[in-house]
C-alpha cells in the first residue's frame, strides 16, 4: 500500500460541495520521518462554523494557524495512536490549558471553547497517560471532554453528521464519513460525501 493510499484510507472523509460548502485543507501528508518540505500527518476539515482536525502529528496546531483561528476549533478526531497521527496533543492540551489557566486568573483571555477529542476505544486513557509522559504531572483541562468512536456509530459535530467505520491499518483503527448538515445556506439539501475511501493495494 502506498503512503497515499494509506492517507486516503485513514482520513476516509470525502466532500462535495454544495450551497454550504465544505474545505478540507491538508495541513500535513508526511510519516514520522523527517522531511523537509511535509510536515507530519493532520488535516482541517471546516463547514461554517464547524472547525475540526483529522489527526495531528507534530506541528499540525501550528500550521493549522495559518487557514483558521485555532480558539474556535471543536475539537479533533484521530484515526489510530500511531505517534506521527497524534503526536501534537501536548501543544495542543497545553495550549487549552493556558488559556483556562489564564482565564481563571482574570487575565484579558477569553476562555477556551469546549474541545472534544475523538478517537479509538481507550483515546482517553492513551492521551492521559501520552500527556503524562510529555509533562510530567499534568492534567487534561476542564473544557476538554473524549467521545470514543465504534464503528457504526453516528455522530453530529457541529455542522457535520459523522458515521464511524472500520478502516485497515491498526487494531484500532477507525475511518469517518461526514455529511452536512442542514442549515440556513442549505435548509433543504446537505451536501453528502462520497463513499468511504478503501486503500486499492
Amino acid at each position: 500500500m502506498s503512503i497515499k493510499q494509506l492517507l486516503f484510507s485513514l482520513l476516509s472523509i470525502t466532500l462535495q460541495q454544495t450551497a454550504y460548502s465544505a474545505q478540507l485543507t491538508i495541513l500535513g501528508s508526511g510519516t514520522c520521518m523527517p522531511q523537509p518540505h511535509r510536515k507530519a500527518p493532520g488535516n482541517l476539515v471546516s463547514a461554517g462554523n464547524t472547525h475540526v482536525f483529522v489527526d495531528a502529528g507534530p506541528g499540525i496546531l501550528q500550521a493549522a494557524t495559518k487557514h483558521v483561528d485555532v480558539t474556535t476549533l471543536h475539537g479533533a478526531f484521530y484515526t489510530h495512536f500511531h505517534f506521527d497521527h497524534i503526536g501534537d496533543l501536548p501543544d495542543i492540551l497545553t495550549w487549552l490549558h493556558v488559556n483556562q489557566w489564564s482565564h481563571d486568573l482574570g487575565e484579558d483571555i477569553a476562555a477556551p471553547s469546549p474541545f472534544t477529542i475523538y478517537g479509538p476505544v481507550g483515546i482517553e486513557n492513551h492521551v492521559k497517560t501520552f500527556l503524562n509522559l510529555a509533562f510530567a504531572g499534568a492534567t487534561v483541562t476542564k473544557c476538554v471532554k473524549f467521545v470514543e468512536l465504534a464503528p457504526g456509530q453516528t455522530i453530529e459535530v457541529g455542522d457535520f453528521k459523522v458515521t464511524v467505520h472500520k478502516v485497515p491499518h491498526t487494531k484500532e483503527s477507525v475511518g469517518c464519513r461526514s455529511t452536512l448538515l442542514p442549515t440556513s445556506s442549505s435548509p433543504s439539501n446537505p451536501g453528502s460525501c462520497g463513499c468511504l475511501l478503501q486503500p486499492q493495494g
